[in-house]
């Protein structure tokens, strides 16, 4: 493979992901001014049951195709078998899902939108096995492109929806068709890559694409679903609006939290291949991630907290900003409040995230299969119990705490089982850098939100090229769309 087609589809990939975040926020400004708390807290729960859906149906066949097609010559027979596979998982756990939908405590919004998001379940489940034989044939451009044209469809579909006053099914709609023009743009390119796809389900065995990766799929299942499955908890013990004002702080978490999947996606090749060959390599390149994306989550983190009420501003709209339904300590906890929680949480998950992949890089997936067990129980043990209570306050605090939960454990497992030693030095001045900033912010602190954003960051990137004179090199290089780290 040569490093140019690799430089190239990386560059593609952070315009294209960029690109589709802008179109993502877009989507949602405009959803959440035409829906309102109520209507967009039954769309927030109609999304999380499709996406816990996909999450369940998947189960490993994302990592069976990268395995499958890297073995093979028959490229388009593999992918065939995998797709009529997971075609027959994805209708078996509809149904479950319709059931579950249909019986269980939800609304008639979200009863009567599960069937059109039935085509959304299909087309993005069938997408992620198309998405996987890009990946493994690293040529990541094509569905780059793809992701972000059918985000640009969404975005015109949902303006021309709020133009005419269309309600929650219409979006729904658009959000499925969107999905559907992205599997089948996958589709034409991948016929013309490997040979024509057609799902197969009779003629082999299906346990031939499991054997190898079947506790890597139940490990990304349960760490998945400990991040899905609040919403759910919060819509059954709670009305819409609790979930609308809890849906728009999740939309600003996985927006910011994409930016560490990037760095980690693009890490983990590294990962694997320095564990096999160079131990202290593997070792050089954790910290080294540690510190680019701890770098990341003090700003966050910190900085964050003067900026949340400007961006339920922006992106939810001022209904948002002044509706709440849970008291705490005397206050009145409005979605804006619970952002600055989500801020600390998406930090907490830029640190965690480096030791999880570098476990996951070791091979440690027996360990990370127990982590994740723990957490799952933590995680719904704990909203159980408090959700009748505190509502959406709990959802956002119990992340939160799950988060520590797993920050702990991977680091305390990958710290004692390679003796690894973090950069308390570096990590201080770095703590050092943001002071600057946050002087800045609680002395002056103007109302104009560009000034007051491009101040911190000059003050906090200054700061720390100053103090950390390496610092340069990889500002540079992420700026550049590279991965810090083998250099």
């Amino acid at each position: 493979m040569s490093l140019q087609r690799i430089a190239r589809s990386v560059t593609v990939q952070y315009i294209g992901r960029i690109f589709g975040y802008m179109c993502s926020l877009g989507i949602v400004a405009i959803i959440t001014r035409r829906l309102g708390v109520h209507d967009y807290g039954e769309f927030t729960t109609a999304l999380a049951v499709a996406t816990l859906i996909i999450t369940f149906s998947d189960f490993g066949f994302f990592w069976s195709t990268i395995h499958g097609v890297s073995n093979t010559d028959d490229k388009a027979k593999v992918v065939s078998e995998i797709a009529g596979i997971k075609l027959v998982v994805t209708l078996a756990t509809l149904i479950i899902g319709a059931l579950v939908v249909y019986l269980g405590h939800f609304s008639i919004a979200v009863r009567e939108s599960f069937w059109i998001l039935s085509i959304f379940v299909l087309s993005s489940s069938l997408n992620n096995v198309l998405v996987a034989v890009y990946q493994s044939e690293y040529r990541m451009v094509h569905p780059t492109v793809a992701e972000a044209l059918s985000r640009l469809i969404n975005l015109v579909l949902v303006f021309f929806g709020m133009i005419k006053g269309y309600g929650l099914e219409y979006f729904i709609a658009a959000t499925t068709f969107a999905a559907l023009a992205n599997v089948l743009i996958n589709w034409g390119g991948l016929n013309r890559l490997v040979g024509l796809i057609r799902p197969r389900v009779f003629g082999y065995s299906w346990s031939v694409y499991y054997r190898t990766v079947f506790l890597l799929g139940l490990i990304q299942l349960l760490y998945v679903t400990f991040y899905r499955v609040d919403v759910i908890i919060l819509s059954w013990l709670k009305p819409a609006v609790d979930v609308g004002i809890y849906g728009i702080v999740v939309k600003v978490t996985e927006i910011i939290s994409a930016v560490s999947s990037i760095f980690v996606g693009a890490l983990f090749p590294t990962l694997v291949e320095s564990f096999k060959v160079d131990k202290a390599k593997f070792l050089e390149y954790v910290s080294r991630s540690f510190l680019v994306l701890f770098s990341l989550a003090l700003p966050i983190a910190l900085y964050g907290q003067w900026f949340n009420y400007d961006l339920i501003k922006i992106i939810g709209g001022r209904e948002f900003l002044t509706t709440s339904t849970v008291t705490f300590a005397g206050h009145q906890i409005y979605a804006q409040s619970i952002l600055s929680i989500a801020l600390v949480f998406c930090a907490l998950n830029y640190l965690s995230s480096v030791f999880y992949t570098a476990l996951l890089a070791a091979e440690k997936m027996r360990i990370l299969l127990v982590f994740n067990f723990v957490c799952l129980a933590v995680n719904i043990g704990l909203n159980i119990v408090f959700v009748p209570h505190y509502s959406y306050l709990t959802t956002m605090g119990v992340t939160a705490i799950t988060e520590v939960v797993i920050l702990i454990l991977t680091a305390g497992y990958f710290i004692k089982k390679f003796q690894y030693r973090l950069p308390f030095g570096q990590i201080f001045l770095l703590i050092l850098a943001t002071l600057p900033g946050v002087a800045f912010l609680v002395i002056v602190s103007p109302q104009s939100l560009l000034l007051r954003f491009a101040v911190t960051a000059v003050l906090y990137f200054g700061t720390m090229a100053l103090i950390l004179p390496k610092s340069r090199r990889v500002l540079g290089m992420m700026l550049r769309g590279k991965t810090p780290v083998n250099d």
